[in-house]
């Protein structure tokens, strides 16, 4: 394995740790004027900064990040639901009866 196909792989696992990780690959990416977050698509020096840069300290997994992303994702879950129930009442009446197998009352 080359060096670059090292370093891509390192740095797709920094990114698979977390939402906060992935989140400081991109935010590494954005500040050097970059659109493309395809590890890929950089040169072994760019990556390698990036490497360093956790290693180091100087680069953290981003906390906001992990908020956000999982609220980006509730706010998605919440919308493919509602478009479901809109389906038809038959749908609409399943969503109804699982939430009351789970125990609750909020529809």
């Amino acid at each position: 394995m080359s060096d670059k196909a090292m370093l891509v792989q390192q740095v797709k696992q920094w990114q698979k740790t977390s939402a906060g990780h992935k989140q400081a690959w991109y935010n590494y990416v954005t500040q050097a004027d970059s659109k493309n977050f395809d590890p890929n698509r950089h040169d072994a020096s760019f990556l390698q900064g990036f490497v360093s840069g956790t290693e180091v300290g100087s680069i953290v997994p981003t906390e906001a990040a992990a908020v956000s992303a999982s609220s980006s994702t509730k706010e998605r879950l919440v919308n493919d639901v509602k478009t479901w129930q809109k389906l038809s009442d038959g749908h609409k009446q399943a969503w109804y009866e699982y939430v009351k197998q789970k125990g609750s009352q909020n529809f």
